[in-house]
Protein backbone atom coordinates (compact mmCIF):
# COMPACT_ATOMS: atom_id res chain seq x y z
CA UNK A 1 0.00 0.00 0.00
CA UNK A 2 1.39 3.60 -0.98
CA UNK A 3 0.24 6.69 0.18
CA UNK A 4 0.63 10.19 -1.39
CA UNK A 5 1.31 13.02 0.77
CA UNK A 6 1.04 16.94 -0.71
CA UNK A 7 2.21 19.67 1.78
CA UNK A 8 3.15 22.93 1.33
CA UNK A 9 3.73 26.85 2.73
CA UNK A 10 0.77 28.33 1.38
CA UNK A 11 0.84 31.58 4.12
CA UNK A 12 4.57 32.29 3.06
CA UNK A 13 5.40 33.31 -0.58
CA UNK A 14 7.30 32.01 -2.64
CA UNK A 15 5.05 28.81 -2.69
CA UNK A 16 6.74 26.03 -1.58
CA UNK A 17 5.24 22.22 -2.67
CA UNK A 18 6.82 18.97 -1.24
CA UNK A 19 5.31 15.71 -2.80
CA UNK A 20 6.16 12.15 -1.68
CA UNK A 21 5.43 9.06 -1.70
CA UNK A 22 6.12 6.07 0.91
CA UNK A 23 5.01 2.84 0.78
CA UNK A 24 4.04 0.88 3.85
CA UNK A 25 7.33 -2.07 5.22
CA UNK A 26 5.95 -3.47 8.27
CA UNK A 27 3.19 -2.84 10.98
CA UNK A 28 3.93 -2.90 14.91
CA UNK A 29 6.18 -5.45 15.98
CA UNK A 30 8.10 -5.59 12.78
CA UNK A 31 10.54 -8.36 14.08
CA UNK A 32 13.62 -9.05 11.20
CA UNK A 33 12.38 -6.94 8.29
CA UNK A 34 15.26 -6.32 5.84
CA UNK A 35 15.18 -3.00 4.72
CA UNK A 36 17.26 -0.78 2.25
CA UNK A 37 20.28 1.38 3.94
CA UNK A 38 20.10 3.84 1.14
CA UNK A 39 16.08 4.66 1.32
CA UNK A 40 14.40 7.13 3.34
CA UNK A 41 12.29 5.83 6.37
CA UNK A 42 9.77 7.30 8.71
CA UNK A 43 6.98 6.51 11.29
CA UNK A 44 3.61 7.45 9.95
CA UNK A 45 0.82 8.75 12.23
CA UNK A 46 -1.60 6.16 13.41
CA UNK A 47 -2.77 4.37 16.51
CA UNK A 48 -2.72 7.29 18.29
CA UNK A 49 1.24 7.41 17.94
CA UNK A 50 2.08 10.81 16.29
CA UNK A 51 4.43 10.44 12.89
CA UNK A 52 8.50 11.18 12.86
CA UNK A 53 10.89 12.81 10.43
CA UNK A 54 12.16 11.40 7.81
CA UNK A 55 14.83 9.01 9.08
CA UNK A 56 18.07 6.79 7.24
CA UNK A 57 19.47 4.18 8.60
CA UNK A 58 23.22 4.26 9.69
CA UNK A 59 25.58 2.85 6.97
CA UNK A 60 27.93 0.69 9.48
CA UNK A 61 27.31 -2.88 10.97
CA UNK A 62 25.20 -6.08 10.06
CA UNK A 63 22.12 -5.92 12.35
CA UNK A 64 20.17 -2.48 13.46
CA UNK A 65 18.12 -2.78 16.05
CA UNK A 66 15.29 0.51 15.87
CA UNK A 67 13.74 1.86 19.04
CA UNK A 68 10.98 4.30 19.06
CA UNK A 69 10.17 6.86 21.55
CA UNK A 70 6.54 7.20 20.54
CA UNK A 71 4.91 10.68 21.02
CA UNK A 72 0.76 11.31 21.69
CA UNK A 73 -0.69 11.75 18.36
CA UNK A 74 -3.82 14.30 19.87
CA UNK A 75 -1.04 15.69 22.13
CA UNK A 76 0.94 16.88 19.19
CA UNK A 77 -1.79 18.23 17.50
CA UNK A 78 -2.96 20.23 20.12
CA UNK A 79 0.33 21.31 20.52
CA UNK A 80 0.89 22.61 16.83
CA UNK A 81 -2.75 23.77 16.92
CA UNK A 82 -1.87 25.96 20.23
CA UNK A 83 1.59 27.05 18.48
CA UNK A 84 -0.13 28.51 15.72
CA UNK A 85 -3.35 30.40 17.78
CA UNK A 86 -0.55 32.06 19.91
CA UNK A 87 1.78 33.33 16.83
CA UNK A 88 -1.86 34.57 15.80
CA UNK A 89 -2.60 36.40 19.13
CA UNK A 90 0.77 37.73 18.80
CA UNK A 91 0.76 39.10 15.48
CA UNK A 92 -2.84 40.85 16.71
CA UNK A 93 -1.40 41.46 19.33
CA UNK A 94 1.33 43.72 18.28
CA UNK A 95 -0.50 45.15 15.43
CA UNK A 96 -2.93 46.58 18.13
CA UNK A 97 -0.11 48.16 19.88
CA UNK A 98 1.45 49.74 17.01
CA UNK A 99 -1.86 51.08 15.80
CA UNK A 100 -2.80 52.64 19.24
CA UNK A 101 -0.64 55.64 18.60
CA UNK A 102 -2.87 56.87 15.61
CA UNK A 103 -5.82 56.86 17.42
CA UNK A 104 -6.45 60.57 18.64
CA UNK A 105 -8.80 59.96 21.39
CA UNK A 106 -6.58 59.69 24.44
CA UNK A 107 -9.00 56.89 26.09
CA UNK A 108 -9.54 54.88 22.84
CA UNK A 109 -5.63 54.70 23.00
CA UNK A 110 -4.94 53.23 26.42
CA UNK A 111 -8.21 51.27 25.58
CA UNK A 112 -6.56 49.60 21.75
CA UNK A 113 -2.74 49.40 24.24
CA UNK A 114 -4.20 47.61 26.86
CA UNK A 115 -6.03 45.28 24.91
CA UNK A 116 -3.07 45.02 22.32
CA UNK A 117 -0.89 43.85 25.44
CA UNK A 118 -3.12 41.46 26.48
CA UNK A 119 -3.65 39.61 23.34
CA UNK A 120 -0.61 39.27 22.89
CA UNK A 121 0.42 38.30 26.16
CA UNK A 122 -1.93 35.49 25.73
CA UNK A 123 -0.67 34.89 22.79
CA UNK A 124 3.35 34.52 24.31
CA UNK A 125 1.61 31.90 26.76
CA UNK A 126 0.06 29.79 23.76
CA UNK A 127 3.19 30.12 21.99
CA UNK A 128 5.07 28.96 25.46
CA UNK A 129 2.83 25.98 25.73
CA UNK A 130 2.76 25.06 22.01
CA UNK A 131 5.83 25.36 20.86
CA UNK A 132 7.27 22.78 23.41
CA UNK A 133 4.40 20.39 23.36
CA UNK A 134 4.43 19.85 19.76
CA UNK A 135 8.20 19.31 20.40
CA UNK A 136 8.05 16.78 23.36
CA UNK A 137 4.94 14.73 21.63
CA UNK A 138 6.64 13.63 18.19
CA UNK A 139 7.72 10.20 17.46
CA UNK A 140 11.39 9.88 17.75
CA UNK A 141 13.54 6.52 16.41
CA UNK A 142 17.22 5.33 17.67
CA UNK A 143 19.21 2.51 16.57
CA UNK A 144 21.07 1.15 18.65
CA UNK A 145 20.21 3.40 21.44
CA UNK A 146 21.55 6.62 19.20
CA UNK A 147 19.33 8.92 17.78
CA UNK A 148 18.99 8.62 14.15
CA UNK A 149 19.86 11.76 12.14
CA UNK A 150 16.53 13.39 9.81
CA UNK A 151 16.99 12.62 6.22
CA UNK A 152 16.77 16.40 5.61
CA UNK A 153 19.94 16.70 8.12
CA UNK A 154 18.09 19.59 10.28
CA UNK A 155 18.46 20.26 13.83
CA UNK A 156 15.72 18.49 16.10
CA UNK A 157 14.87 18.27 20.02
CA UNK A 158 15.10 14.56 21.49
CA UNK A 159 13.97 14.26 25.22
CA UNK A 160 18.03 15.01 26.40
CA UNK A 161 18.86 18.12 24.23
CA UNK A 162 19.45 18.99 20.37
CA UNK A 163 20.80 16.10 18.15
CA UNK A 164 22.26 18.11 14.78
Amino acid sequence: MSVKEDNGVFVLLPWRDVQSTWEQICVAPCLGADLDRYSTYRVAAANGISSSRAFTLPQVGDAVHLRLDAGDRMANRYGVALGAVGLAALIVGGSLVLDATNIKDHSNEVRTRDAGFVTGGVGLVALAIGIPLAILTRTYVFADDRPLRAADASPRFIGNGLVF
